[in-house]
Formats: structure tokens, C-alpha cells, sequence
């Protein structure tokens, strides 16, 4: 019989790479209660409107500015 322990441990997964490290950069710059996405977001779930203009920022470690956008979620 295996406890919940060794079964979470065992279940663990990683994730590495440009792409993570780049969401955790975007999810940071989101303040209380805001959602903020990636252009790349944006256009992958072909969502129109809801957002706040879009803007360009430099993000620590990724060497090309990326164009976010604050979701009006409320």
C-alpha cells in the first residue's frame, strides 16, 4: 500500500525552459486581482477584447521585449 506521500513524490512533474521562465516574468507583473497575458496568449485563444491596451515590456533574462496585456476580468 503506498501513503499519499510516495504517491504525490512519484507524481511530481517539472517544467523548465525558456517558456515557463518567461510566464512566471509575466505572472509577476500582474498587481492584485489583475490577470496578465502574453501577446502570444492573446492570440492563441483568439480572445477579442476584455483586455487593457497592450504594451511592451522588458522582461529579466529573456533577451527580446515581450507585448502584454491585463485581462478585465471583473
Amino acid at each position: 500500500m503506498r501513503t499519499a506521500r510516495e504517491y504525490c513524490d512519484t507524481q511530481r512533474r517539472k517544467y523548465t525552459g525558456k517558456g515557463v521562465h518567461e510566464a512566471a516574468r509575466i505572472g509577476a507583473l500582474a498587481a492584485g486581482g489583475e490577470i496578465t497575458v502574453s501577446e502570444q496568449t492573446i492570440r492563441a485563444t483568439q480572445r477579442r477584447g476584455g483586455g487593457a491596451d497592450p504594451r511592451t515590456v522588458a522582461l529579466k533574462g529573456i533577451s527580446e521585449p515581450v507585448t502584454v496585456y491585463t485581462l478585465l476580468w471583473r
